[in-house]
């Protein structure tokens, strides 16, 4: 039996690859997937390969390289999959056949995976919401690592699934307000429906004034920047209040502008703090990491804390991907996060 994926199989080319169905592990299931979604910041540095004359990392120094690439194509796209466990290797105990889970994996029928890596979805749980376990995990990292308190004021730049879930996750840390800003109006609309209080685009004149004025001029708190675009840095030295602290939480290309790291963001003595939650060692180590972060992710989306459904896309039919996945890519696209609706 052959599995058909959507891979990149060079930069800036996609097609299906067919490859032989995966053998079970004793302590692995098969699950026959329902859904499926994409991480866009993620698949777009990696098709379009804006990251690959960096060179690579290496893990002892922690130091980038100009040798080599980041990406080894091909490389298979997608980032989280619904479905029904059709399957269990000998060992497996904890997931019985049909258990309905969501798991990280490519766009493809099926996903084989170990039981570690799955998150088994309670009757009523919706299958949207479940696919904000990657968001979760790095908008947590990210309200952790600035230090967001009850009662801080925080502006989250660039509005995609990572900032919708920030929103939400605010408001649940008992922020008392959160402004949101994108330049795409759908995007505004669904952050409103994630519980922001304000909405901006990202073009008015003076964003950072813009955003001090919703904010009894005092300056933000924290802003939490998802766009890794220099004008919106620069918009947030000026929203932030005396101390305040820009969370950089995007992986960019290479800045094409400088950014002034003069006036306010001198004066007014600015934190920059860099986030990742699955970098290791975590700024909370050792009582945190990525595995406590994303167990505690979960678990917020079991207790009701997210809501998935005003983040994803309408489910286009998988078979139909190729043809609209390129399109997804396009920054000036609405999509927010694309999803598929495997073949029954």
């Amino acid at each position: 039996m052959k599995i058909k994926t959507l891979m990149a199989v060079a930069q800036n080319q996609i097609e299906w690859v067919y490859t032989e169905r995966l053998a079970l592990g004793a302590n692995e299931v098969r699950i026959r997937n329902r859904f499926g979604t994409e991480k866009h910041g993620t698949m777009t540095a990696i098709v379009q390969g804006y990251g690959d004359h960096r060179g690579q990392m290496n893990e002892e120094l922690g130091l980038y390289f100009g040798t080599g690439v980041a990406w080894q194509y091909p490389i298979s796209l997608g980032n989280m999959n619904y479905g029904n466990v059709i399957e269990t290797g000998s060992d497996v105990q904890n997931i019985p056949v049909g258990s309905q889970v969501a798991v990280s994996g490519s766009f493809q029928l099926e996903t084989v995976a170990r039981t570690e890596d799955c998150f088994p979805c309670p009757e009523g749980l919706d299958w949207r919401t479940a696919f904000l376990q990657d968001p979760a995990e790095f908008a947590m990292g990210a309200i952790r690592d600035g230090n967001v308190r009850i009662g801080d004021q925080v502006a989250v730049f660039s509005l995609g699934s990572i900032g919708l879930t920030t929103i939400q996750l605010l408001k649940a840390a008992g922020a008392e307000r959160v402004v949101g800003i994108d330049p795409i109006a759908a995007r505004r609309e669904a952050a409103l429906a994630c519980g922001a209080d304000s909405v901006l685009g990202a073009d008015p004149e003076d964003l950072g004034w813009q955003i001090r004025q919703l904010t009894r001029r005092e300056g933000i708190d924290v802003v939490i920047d998802f766009s890794g675009a220099v004008p919106a840095m620069q918009a947030a030295f000026r929203a932030l209040a005396p101390l305040g602290t820009l969370v950089l939480g995007a992986y960019p290309n290479e800045k094409t502008a400088t950014l002034d790291f003069g006036r306010e963001s001198h004066h007014n003595q600015i934190t920059i703090v860099f986030t990742r939650a699955c970098s290791h060692p975590n700024r909370d180590h050792p009582r945190w990491d990525w595995h406590r972060i994303r167990r505690a992710s979960w678990d917020l989306i079991v207790r009701g804390k997210l809501d998935g459904r005003p983040i994803l896309d309408d489910p286009i039919p998988f078979d139909d991907l190729l043809d609209h996945y390129p399109r997804g890519l396009d920054p000036q696209s609405t999509s927010i996060k694309l999803t598929v609706a495997y073949p029954e």
